[in-house]
């Protein structure tokens, strides 16, 4: 059996999946060469830079991972601060873990020019594009109490998923499938 994560589909449906169960992602991003010219050749991280702030507005965590001195943290985060995008926390996890806060940071997705930028781009944007295609309740359980209920037997009757923060049910945005968004990757 080959890996299943060297598989674009596979590792967008378990961030999907995590998405699903927890409120906010991580995602940790390198700095120089990533989101940052280091070398001054003038090179353009936009398309980064602008992912990441589409993250921000999912609520996601940013963490800075990066090999550089503490002395340019500041600078790190006056850069990104200036491009819009506010970061949680530089080589640290940005929450308490449940297994401990160790060495390692823990994160989703990793956004390094030296480790399948690229993928890592791809992936997250298609978890993006996933979740913001997502289709939305025409009406709240707050026009509705009894929507709640309603919604999420439904669904669950179809034997259709019901992820997270749903206005409708509380349990998330009524999607069909990810196989709806199969397409994505062909």
């Amino acid at each position: 059996m080959s890996d299943p994560y060297l598989n674009q589909k596979n590792a967008v449906e378990r961030l999907l999946k995590e998405y699903r169960k927890h409120p906010r992602l991580i995602v940790a991003v390198d700095f120089d060469d990533t989101v940052f010219d280091y070398h001054g050749g003038g090179e353009n991280h936009e398309k980064v830079l602008q992912l990441l702030r589409d993250c921000k507005k999912h609520n996601f965590y940013i963490v800075v991972w990066t090999a550089s001195d503490p002395s340019r943290f500041d600078e790190m985060k006056l850069f990104l601060s200036d491009r819009g995008i506010k970061i949680d926390s530089i080589n640290e996890n940005p929450i308490p873990l449940p297994f401990g806060n160790h060495k390692k940071i823990y994160y989703n997705i990793l956004l390094d020019d030296r480790a399948g930028l690229k993928s890592a781009v791809d992936t997250l944007e298609t978890l993006l594009f996933i979740i913001d295609n997502e289709p939305k309740p025409e009406y709240s359980a707050d026009e509705n109490p009894k929507a709640a209920i309603n919604c999420n037997e439904i669904r669950r009757k179809a034997g259709m998923v019901y992820p997270r923060t749903c206005k409708i049910c509380g349990l998330g945005p009524c999607v069909d499938s990810i196989e709806s968004y199969a397409d994505r990757w062909d």
